[in-house]
């Protein structure tokens, strides 16, 4: 995988396996390896100091987490235990997709495109440009309007 210049793997364990796994994963790995994200593994804030030592870094999800709150605590936390962020969505609107573009900037790597997967979004959030790169919207509140509402 080293050839591919992976930046790394992002769950590469059941969730169900739990801390056991994580931690017999690392036994196995050679330590060189790419570093690994915890995403199932990682609901709660709670699940952060446990994953330190285990994961490189978690993907943190508005709707896995409960909310934009949590997810900032999530993200405080992760780097208190020394791991990297990447902010991370469901397949949802627009409506949650840019509330958690609202915290990129405490991210190492947003993965916010799950509304590109959404045929019937009655909303208007976040782009990209033609470069890839998240461009937020300037508008009022967490700036989402109702499409084709000019």
């Amino acid at each position: 995988l080293l050839r591919w210049n992976i930046a790394f793997i992002e769950q590469p364990l059941h969730h169900k396996l739990g801390l056991a796994g994580w931690r017999e994963l690392r036994v196995k790995l050679p330590s060189c390896l790419m570093p690994l994200y915890a995403d199932e593994s990682a609901w709660t804030m709670d699940d952060v100091p446990q994953l330190a030592g285990l994961a490189d870094g978690i993907n943190v999800k508005l709707l896995k987490c409960g909310g934009w709150h949590r997810a900032r605590e999530m993200i405080l936390a992760a780097r208190v235990h020394h791991l990297k962020v990447m902010l991370g969505c469901m397949i949802e609107s627009s409506i949650g997709v840019t509330a958690a573009a609202h915290l990129a900037p405490l991210a190492d790597w947003i993965d916010l495109d799950g509304h590109l997967y959404v045929a019937n979004d009655d909303y208007e959030g976040i782009q990209y440009d033609e470069h890839g790169r998240l461009v937020m919207p300037e508008r009022p509140g967490i700036g989402v309007r109702l499409r084709n509402d000019e």
